[in-house]
């Protein structure tokens, strides 16, 4: 899956939230959910130098002409290949969220925040696990891969869920929208 349709999915998931009443928009903290579950939705691609959490990190973070050292850092990390290393194994964000949101919980609005995110790289989990690479499910006990379906990247598979998800979230957020 492209960034854009894990965004697009997890605006889904956020706006089913939001519908269900399980994010209540009034909440302090809900801005920090919402933003916790898209990030989420990009933070497993870390590992792929193309990836559009990459990207943002580049022209946010990394000076302009130290870009392209950048650049060359994040290939050899992903060497290890995309979709095999720590960033795609459950267990591990499982344990990152976890110890985050102990060591952060009492300073809003970090629990929020820690909360979506694991809700959104769950999610990118999930979604991943739509296409013909799968993941590491159990790593780092298997090496066994796991996947649910088989839409490739930037198939006519991975455009109608694109578009179903952006229906879903214009659907359920202006739902949300008339109950506020």
């Amino acid at each position: 899956m492209t960034g854009k349709t894990h965004l697009a999915f997890n605006a889904a998931v956020a706006a089913a939230l939001c519908s269900a009443g399980i994010i209540n928009l009034h909440n302090p903290g809900a801005g920090a959910l919402i933003g916790g579950v898209m990030l989420g939705s990009l933070l497993p691609d870390i590992d792929s130098p193309n990836s559009k959490i990459n990207h943002i990190i580049r022209r946010l973070l990394i000076p302009k002409g130290l870009r392209r050292a950048a650049s060359g850092a994040a290939r050899s990390f992903s060497s290890f290949h995309h979709r095999k290393n720590i960033t795609h194994w459950p267990l591990f964000w499982i344990a990152a969220c976890m110890a985050l949101y102990m060591i952060l919980r009492s300073y809003p609005p970090f629990p929020e925040l820690f909360i979506g995110l694991a809700a959104g790289t769950t999610t990118h989990l999930l979604c991943d696990m739509l296409n013909p690479y799968g993941i590491l499910l159990l790593a780092p006990f298997s090496g066994k891969k796991f996947r649910i379906a088989s839409i490739p990247t930037n198939s006519m598979g991975e455009m109608i869920f694109l578009i179903a998800s952006i229906l879903i979230s214009v659907i359920l957020a202006a739902s949300t929208m008339k109950t506020l």
